[in-house]
């Protein structure tokens, strides 16, 4: 075996490096550093394989080809693909509440007491990083809505610590939420308008603009892959669109497939899960139905099991999901009640029972620090 010790090298004209072909072992007592930078400057176009360090993530990341774009290295254990569940706000049929509480997604069993959000609201929209839980907006009876954003560290039970505030100053509430470990995003609002916001999760700061939905909505239903935001649907309740976009670029989202169902408010307002791969929406609005799409794919949603519990009226149902399970709770039938359930996303079937919730509640954020954008 030869051994070749150099520090840098090129062709003949110095306009590149060299071709090695064939199998090729590098071994050493050190390290071998591939390139680095952060998101905004990811090249978008090179051979797929190509593998570099993102400095905002702080993980490598591959790859995949033209037209998919980069996705970080997959390593799993118990802890990533199962966590803590937090449901924020609400209201218990009387008035708004400020409570947040919290569940392990791994055992079945009831919610408990998290802490408490800055005022008491309904309709503040919640998403995760796999430490932070950040939740936004909001409407409270007798006091409008609000246009902050505020925090937790989904580890450590607490109070909402400020975070930053919403672009727009009016309408902040119903949003459609999705995220990956760097970005969340805000769509939509009680205005319907298609407005897309963004914050980075792992600072503190006012969200910036995005870019737009295909048409405006209220309560678009989100959830993610590592590298591709989907929402459903939406109010008006007969908007049946399912749109996409990348999450680490800022744009437009683009026509995905229609939704199997789209009556009676049925396509807003929902709970939703993903595993990475597949993602599920679902049910309430009117309609007991839960839908699945592949989330890499384009096309229309499909059936994927029922609930038996949040049928008929039921409205302003909540829940999201680890990478196993998307938990559902929450919601109006007329009365509140604090039933959850929940259904294993890799597998069709009909919701089962969960547990039960800390306080009943209806028009909650919903987010895990496990989910499939993470």
């Amino acid at each position: 075996m030869s051994e070749v010790r150099v520090n840098n090298l090129s062709n003949e004209n110095s306009t590149g490096g060299p071709t090695i072909s064939g199998i090729t072992t590098f071994s050493g007592t050190s390290y071998l550093i591939p390139p680095s930078g952060d998101t905004a400057s990811r090249p978008e176009s090179c051979g797929s394989g190509s593998i570099r360090f993102n400095t905002d993530s702080a993980k490598l990341e591959y790859y995949r080809g033209d037209g998919i774009g980069w996705a970080e290295f997959e390593v799993e254990d118990s802890m990533t693909i199962t966590g803590r569940h937090l449901l924020n706000g609400g209201n218990n049929g009387s008035s708004d509440i400020n409570v947040i509480q919290h569940v392990q997604t791994a055992t079945l069993g009831n919610y408990v007491d998290f802490g408490d959000m800055t005022r008491a609201q309904r309709h503040a929209s919640a998403l995760a990083s796999n430490t932070r839980g950040v939740f936004a907006g909001g409407y409270k009876t007798g006091s409008g809505e609000s246009n902050v954003i505020e925090y937790v560290t989904i580890s450590n039970a607490g109070n909402t610590i400020d975070f930053g505030d919403m672009l727009a100053k009016s309408n902040d509430w119903s949003f459609g939420t999705v995220a990956n470990q760097i970005r969340g995003i805000y769509a939509g609002d009680a205005q319907q308008t298609n407005n897309i916001e963004f914050i980075t999760i792992a600072t503190t700061g006012n969200a910036q603009d995005f870019g737009d939905l295909l048409a405006g909505a209220r309560d678009p239903v989100g959830l993610s892959s590592p590298t591709r935001g989907i929402y459903f649907g939406g109010a008006p309740a007969n908007n049946n669109v399912i749109q996409y976009f990348t999450i680490n670029t800022k744009g437009n989202t683009i026509d995905f497939g229609d939704l199997g169902f789209s009556s009676g408010g049925a396509t807003y307002n929902k709970p939703s899960g993903s595993n990475g791969t597949r993602g599920l929406m679902g049910p309430g609005g009117g309609i007991n139905a839960i839908q699945k799409i592949t989330i890499s794919t384009l096309g229309n949603s499909q059936d994927f099991g029922e609930s038996s519990t949040y049928t008929g009226s039921n409205t302003s149902t909540s829940g999201s999901s680890d990478k196993l399970r998307m938990l559902i709770g929450g919601g109006q039938t007329p009365s509140i009640i604090n039933t959850v359930e929940y259904v294993t996303i890799a597998t069709d079937g009909n919701a089962i029972d969960f547990g039960d919730t800390a306080t009943t509640h209806s028009g909650s954020g919903s987010c895990c620090n496990a989910h499939g954008g993470l």
